[in-house]
């Protein structure tokens, strides 16, 4: 362990300072070393996600999806977990990272109706984030596997959604629109 994670650890002993610390500085991959260092801290991440005093739940989230692209197999462990607090979750900027850490994850066997749900419910609501409908469609494309059926539901959500969505979501559209042809 490096010395400055050391200390780090040794004097912040809390996720709330951790946190408060990774909001004032941004340093993502020195954040999630931090996390690495203590996989309490995941769960602790977790419970935060689902609070409501700013900044707990969006910079928990937020980290926790800097954990994840860098140190996925830490993160496997919590899946389940982690799909519980996504759909629990109301707070949009919340639902966005944890969708985003989801994305990092493979499809398991796990509340799949309610995510399946959820990430419709994403893609049709005009209140939702393009970030979030993206992370949604992503989501959705390892389920038709299993549920072919939804490939024409998904196909028409965004081929309405590029018409009236901005450019990122067109572009994200166009891709999965490619990914659904082998389903």
């Amino acid at each position: 362990m490096r010395l400055d994670v050391f200390f780090y650890l040794y004097f912040m002993q809390t996720i709330e300072e951790i946190l408060l610390d990774f909001k004032s500085k941004r340093n993502y991959k020195y954040s999630a070393n931090l996390i690495a260092q203590n996989k309490m801290f995941i769960e602790d991440l977790l419970r935060y996600c689902l609070t409501v005093k700013y900044p707990y739940p969006q910079y928990s989230s937020w980290l926790l999806s800097h954990v994840a692209e860098n140190q996925n197999e830490l993160i496997l462990q919590f899946h389940s977990k982690i799909i519980d607090t996504f759909l629990a979750c109301k707070e949009p900027s919340t639902q966005r990272n944890l969708c985003n850490v989801l994305t990092k994850l493979p499809k398991i066997g796990y509340r799949e109706g309610e995510l399946l749900d959820a990430y419709f419910s994403f893609l049709t609501n005009s209140e939702s984030k393009v970030a979030l409908k993206v992370y949604s469609m992503y989501q959705i494309v390892p389920f038709l596997k299993d549920y072919p059926e939804l490939k024409s539901e998904l196909k028409s959500l965004i081929e309405t959604g590029v018409q009236k969505e901005t450019p990122a979501f067109a572009a994200a559209g166009r891709k999965v629109l490619k990914q659904i042809q082998k389903y």
